[in-house]
């Protein structure tokens, strides 16, 4: 079990390292033909989709592991796709009568045109994220990677172009729609599944698993609205260009998130729900993840720490430089947010949303009192991420030691 546990880990994390490093790979390119400004946009542009994509599916892609029979998980899937397309149609509603002056206030008119993809880029997270799960369910990681690959090469090339026509932050927006639309196209073609539905049984599974838009819904999109109101609120308080900067410092360090944590995170999720149906708790399954990414986390992060501003003006230019100090005060940030994030879903396996919820009610809290009390305050956007840093750090060890419980059966 183990080895196939690591196997099927290094087969998410191929196509997972590659669809994340390539993008950093270029970066030190992107900064020099796009501006911190056009990349604040672009940040606008992810944040809006991110948030809204985390619950297009009304979180019941979590539950398409958990049944035995494959029926029940294909009929979770279709649920899955009815409110994604009802939720897309709502918010193109919502865009369409949004009145000008709240788009003006929120910097939303910076998207220009780009703000009516938002339902369709919604949409297709939504597909994306179900066939995830699905081809996860039947452990197909080299299908999952392969698509991975292939967005990451289509949105890269993209961006790469775009400045030869002028496109500006457009440029940025247009290699991540595209890559999204045709990444979620391609999966959706090599996947393997007789979609053979029932409305009868569609009805009783959403009962089943209530508790996923009832918990996990909210959870998610406060965790979401902790990252991403944040950058927009950074767009607003500070500037464009500051938001630029940040969303720098969140595409670098959060590489070892997105490039094993999530890798993990999907692989774990599996492993915890076969140890959890045959012992009633993810005791071993726990601990030797936690070990793992406990060991990468202190060997990677204080080892880049001092050379961040070294690294940041060499590689993407003197323009970026006050973007490696910053990645120095969110270093302790990222590197516990490495450890926990694959965690997290434990709450998932054992059914405890309400725990989620909570935790990510107040995270969503704490992170909004901290910029609106130090732009109260008039403090420095560099004052900010320091109180920022530290407070969020101490909240995601206060997880940890909830999800080790959860973990055991303690709680």
């Amino acid at each position: 079990m183990k080895g196939k546990y690591f196997n099927n880990i290094v087969t998410l994390m191929t196509g997972t390292i590659f669809s994340q490093a390539l993008p950093i790979v270029i970066t030190p390119i992107l900064t020099r033909l796009y501006s911190p400004s056009e990349f604040g946009i672009l940040s606008i542009f992810l944040s809006i989709t991110l948030i809204l994509g985390s619950i297009i599916n009304g979180r019941y892609e979590l539950a398409i592991m958990l049944p035995n029979e494959n029926e029940d998980a294909i009929n979770i899937a279709a649920l899955c796709m009815i409110i994604c397309t009802f939720l897309s149609l709502f918010i193109l509603f919502v865009i369409l009568i949004i009145p000008v002056e709240l788009s003006t206030s929120m910097n939303f008119h910076l998207l220009g045109g780009w703000i009516y993809a938002v339902p369709i880029l919604v949409w297709c997270i939504g597909w994306f994220n179900v066939l995830n799960y699905m081809n996860s369910r039947e452990e197909s990681y080299k299908l999952i990677s392969n698509s991975l690959i292939f967005k990451t090469v289509i949105g890269n090339s993209i961006q790469l172009i775009a400045p030869f026509f002028k496109a500006g932050a457009f440029g940025l927006m247009l290699g991540y729609f595209l890559s999204n639309l045709l990444g979620t196209l391609l999966l959706y073609k090599t996947t393997k599944v007789n979609w053979h539905v029932s409305l009868i049984k569609i009805k009783e599974l959403a009962v089943r698993y209530k508790k996923f838009p009832m918990f996990s819904l909210w959870a998610i999109l406060a965790n979401n609205l902790s990252v991403h109101a944040i950058n927009i609120l950074i767009g607003l308080f500070y500037s464009v260009s500051t938001l630029g900067y940040h969303s720098l410092v969140q595409r670098v360090l959060g590489l070892p998130i997105s490039v094993i944590g999530n890798s993990v995170g999907q692989v774990y999720y599996k492993e915890a729900t076969k140890e959890k149906n045959n012992t009633g708790a993810a005791r071993k399954i726990f601990a030797l993840t936690l070990k793992k990414l406990s060991l990468l986390s202190l060997i990677v992060f204080p080892l880049v720490y001092y050379f961040l501003p070294i690294i940041f003006s060499f590689a993407f230019g003197s323009e970026w430089a006050i973007a490696g100090h910053y990645a120095q005060i969110l270093t302790p940030l990222f590197a516990v947010r490495f450890v926990v994030s694959a965690l997290t879903l434990t709450n998932s396996v054992f059914e405890k949303q309400g725990i989620s919820l909570v935790w990510q009610i107040l995270l969503l809290a704490i992170s909004l009192f901290v910029i609106i009390s130090s732009y109260s305050n008039n403090y420095t956007f560099e004052s900010f991420l320091f109180i920022y840093n530290w407070t969020l750090t101490l909240h995601y060890l206060i997880l940890l030691f909830i999800l080790y419980k959860v973990a055991n059966g303690k709680l």
